[in-house]
């Protein structure tokens, strides 16, 4: 009897390392349930939305740099010009979840995203229409499967800051209504919709 309870914890034991876990640090992983949504086959080919797509390959191209490995806390002009590029796609009266407009939601947006190309590697970022909704001709929500994979730069001063040391995966919340309008010169730009955590911690803060 007591070496069939013995063996009973040892079992126990082991199943609990192996099946717990949580951050970078456990064993389990969540993606292993994950699965790609399809793609709003409709909004891709509608000529309408055309700008909207490029858009997202814009932005994509913008925020992922497999070849920035080393972090440099003295030298972040090159997240800064990268994250430029992406705010082109960003409307002037953008708004985010808690109700901050223009200039401050703005200002949330660029410093968030600068700092996190600044310390991270970003290898992956993708924007992928799932859904839409014509609202009226200057104005669509588009259901949009956000992507991202990143992991800390290595740095010969020691721990790059930050608490997450990685992420690959979706933002959490399932996939978010991105809000696009046409500005004033006709072009396609994201409103409101943007999950909080392109403008607040991830997977643990980062």
């Amino acid at each position: 009897m007591k070496l069939f309870k013995l063996t009973l914890i040892i079992i126990l034991s082991i199943t609990m390392l192996t099946g717990c876990g949580g951050g970078s640090g456990g064993s389990s992983n969540p993606l292993d349930a994950y699965v790609e949504p399809g793609t709003d086959a409709n909004f891709l080919a509608d000529a309408r939305y055309t700008g909207i797509v490029t858009s997202c390959s814009a932005m994509t191209e913008a925020l992922v740099d497999v070849s920035d490995l080393v972090y440099d806390p003295s030298d972040d002009s090159a997240a800064k010009a990268r994250t430029e590029v992406f705010m082109l796609n960003i409307a002037d009266d953008f708004k985010t979840a808690d109700g901050k407009t223009g200039g401050a939601a703005l200002k949330l947006l660029r410093d968030y995203t600068s700092s996190r190309l600044n310390r991270y590697t970003v290898s992956k970022y993708t924007f992928t229409p799932v859904a839409h909704k014509t609202v009226d001709a200057d104005t669509v929500e588009v259901t949009t499967h956000i992507y991202i994979t990143l992991k800390k730069k290595s740095w010969a001063g020691g721990k790059v800051p930050g608490i997450a040391d990685e992420y690959d995966g979706p933002y959490e919340g399932a996939n978010p209504v991105v809000v696009w309008k046409k500005d004033s010169a006709g072009n396609w730009k994201i409103h409101s919709g943007l999950p909080k955590e392109m403008y607040g911690p991830i997977g643990g803060g980062d």
